[in-house]
C-alpha cells in the first residue's frame, strides 16, 4: 500500500511537471514566436520581401502549432484554444498558393454583411509571400457579367431595376459565408477565376488604420489622407461612373502603397495598438473571413471571424438593416431597441431609427427560428398590411424564418417598428446578433418588470 501511495505520488508529480514545462515552454515560445512574427509582417508589408524572413516564420509557426495544440487540450482554456486556432491558421496560409477578394464595404450605405461593396482587391500567396494585389471598382467586374439570376426579396423590388441579382448586391445574405460563396460565382462569371476566398473589410477598420499611423501623405495627389477625409476623397460617384475608369483604384493602390510602408515602420506601443484594434473590429464584425477550402471555413467559424448565421439552441433575434435608397445616409443614424418578454408566448421587439441626414430608405429583416410566426407588424403605429416572409438557409442548409419589409426614416426624422413574434421558444435565453457595419446599438430587454439594459457590440447571448 505504502508503495502504492509513492508511486502515486510520484506519478502525480510527473505530470504536474510536465504540465508546467508545457506551460513555460509554450511561453517562451509565444514570445520567439510574435517576435518572428514582427519581423515576418514587417517584410510582408515592405517593398521588397525577403524570402528568409518568412522561411524562419514557417518553421516556428510549424513549431508552435504543435505545441500550442498539446497545452490548449491540457488546459483546455478558451483563450488558449483561441490562440492555438489564429496560429494554426497562420500555418495553413504559409504554405501553397491562396488567391483572397478583398471587398471593401462602404457601411455609410449599410447592406447585410456590412455595407455596399464599392471597391475590392484581389490578394494572391505563394508560400506566405504576397505574389500580387490589383485593386478594382466593383463594376469592372459588374460590366462583364451576363447571367440573368432571379433578385431576393428586397432586392428584387428595389435595386435590381428588372436585371435580377448582380455583383453589386451579391452580399444580401445575412450569412457571410453565403454572401461569399455568391460573390465568388458572379465574379467567376465575369471573368476573375479561382478565388479561393472573401474578406470583407469595413470602412471603419480602414479609418482605425489610418488613425493608428496618424494619416497617410500620397505625394501624388498632394494632401494627407485621414479617417476624416478618407471617405470623402475616395468616393466614386455612381451617376457619372463609367466602366474603364480608373480613377478610384488608382488612389486605393497609391493609399495602400503608402500605408503599408507606414505600418512596417510602426514601433512597439503601435503595434500593440494596431493587434488591439483588429481584435475589436473582429469582434465587431468588420471583418469576416470566408474560403472555399473546408479545413480553413472550420477554423476561420471556430474563431468566430467568420460572420456565420448558426442555429442554436436560443431564441434568435436578428436585425438585419439594408440601405436600399442608394444614397449614404447612414452615416447620421441612430438606433434604439427595447425587447418585451412579459407577454406570455409573444416577444414584442420595438425600434426605432433617428435620421439626422438625407432620406433613408431601409429595408428591415427580421430573421429568427424557423418556427417563429409573426402576429403583426406596425410602422409608426400604424399596422402594416404585407411584408415578406419565407425560410432561408445557411451555407450548411440550417433553417431560419426572415421576415422583411420597407421602413423609411425621412430626414430630420423618427421612424418606429414594432414587430409582435409568436414563438415556442420564447422561454429560452436570447441569442442577440449584431449586424456588420452598424455602430453600437443601445438595447433594453423588459423581462417580468425586470428591466436589463446594454449595448450592443457583438453577439451576445441573455439570460
Amino acid at each position: 500500500m505504502q508503495k502504492r501511495k509513492i508511486f502515486l505520488l510520484a506519478t502525480s508529480g510527473l505530470l504536474l511537471a510536465v504540465f508546467l514545462f508545457f506551460i513555460f515552454y509554450s511561453l517562451f515560445f509565444v514570445k520567439q514566436t510574435l517576435r518572428t512574427a514582427q519581423d515576418y509582417f514587417a517584410n510582408l508589408l515592405a517593398v521588397e520581401q525577403q524570402a528568409g524572413n518568412v522561411e524562419n516564420f514557417r518553421r516556428k509557426v510549424n513549431q508552435f502549432d504543435s505545441l500550442a495544440s498539446i497545452v490548449s487540450k491540457k488546459t483546455n482554456s478558451p483563450k488558449i484554444t483561441r490562440f492555438a486556432g489564429f496560429i494554426h491558421l497562420l500555418k495553413q496560409h504559409l504554405t501553397g498558393k491562396h488567391k483572397y477578394m478583398l471587398v471593401f464595404q462602404n457601411s455609410e450605405e449599410i447592406r447585410a454583411t456590412g455595407g455596399f461593396m464599392g471597391s475590392f482587391a484581389l490578394l494572391e500567396l505563394n508560400e506566405g509571400r504576397i505574389k500580387e494585389l490589383n485593386f478594382y471598382d466593383i463594376y469592372d467586374a459588374d460590366g462583364q457579367f451576363e447571367l440573368q439570376v432571379e433578385a431576393p426579396a428586397g432586392v428584387k423590388e428595389y435595386l435590381s431595376s428588372g436585371e435580377g441579382h448582380r455583383l453589386p448586391d451579391a452580399n444580401w445574405h445575412p450569412d457571410f459565408p453565403s454572401s461569399g460563396q455568391k460573390i465568388i460565382k458572379f465574379m467567376d462569371e465575369s471573368g476573375f477565376k479561382n478565388i479561393d476566398g472573401v474578406v470583407a473589410i469595413n470602412l471603419e477598420t480602414v479609418e482605425k488604420l489610418l488613425d493608428i499611423v496618424a494619416g497617410v501623405y500620397l505625394p501624388d495627389y498632394g494632401m494627407t489622407i485621414t479617417s476624416d477625409n478618407f471617405y470623402s476623397v475616395a468616393r466614386a460617384d455612381r451617376e457619372t461612373y463609367f466602366s474603364g475608369s480608373k480613377a478610384k483604384k488608382d488612389f486605393l493602390k497609391n493609399l495602400f502603397n503608402n500605408l503599408k510602408i507606414k505600418l512596417s515602420q510602426l514601433n512597439s506601443d503601435q503595434q500593440k495598438e494596431l493587434l488591439q484594434s483588429l481584435i475589436h473590429e473582429l469582434k465587431r464584425k468588420n471583418l469576416q473571413f470566408y474560403s472555399k477550402n473546408p479545413d480553413i471555413q472550420k477554423n476561420f467559424e471556430q474563431l468566430k471571424i467568420a460572420g456565420q448565421l448558426a442555429t442554436t439552441n436560443y431564441q434568435l433575434l436578428y436585425l438585419v438593416e439594408s440601405n436600399v435608397g442608394i444614397n449614404k445616409a447612414n452615416k447620421n443614424i441612430s438606433r434604439e431597441v427595447k425587447i418585451d418578454l412579459d407577454q406570455g408566448s409573444d416577444l414584442k421587439i420595438l425600434f426605432s431609427n433617428k435620421n439626422q441626414n438625407l432620406d433613408y430608405i431601409n429595408y428591415q429583416r427580421l430573421i429568427s427560428n424557423p418556427e417563429s410566426e409573426v402576429q403583426n407588424i406596425k410602422i409608426n403605429n400604424e399596422s402594416l398590411e404585407a411584408w415578406n416572409e419565407e425560410i432561408i438557409t445557411n451555407s450548411k442548409g440550417e433553417k431560419f424564418k426572415q421576415i422583411g419589409f420597407l421602413a423609411p426614416v425621412p430626414a430630420n426624422k423618427t421612424s418606429t417598428v414594432q414587430i409582435q413574434l409568436l414563438s415556442s421558444n420564447s422561454q429560452l435565453p436570447i441569442a442577440i446578433y449584431k449586424q456588420p457595419g452598424l455602430t453600437p446599438t443601445p438595447y433594453t430587454i423588459i423581462n417580468k418588470k425586470e428591466i436589463q439594459s446594454f449595448v450592443l457590440e457583438k453577439d451576445l447571448i441573455i439570460n
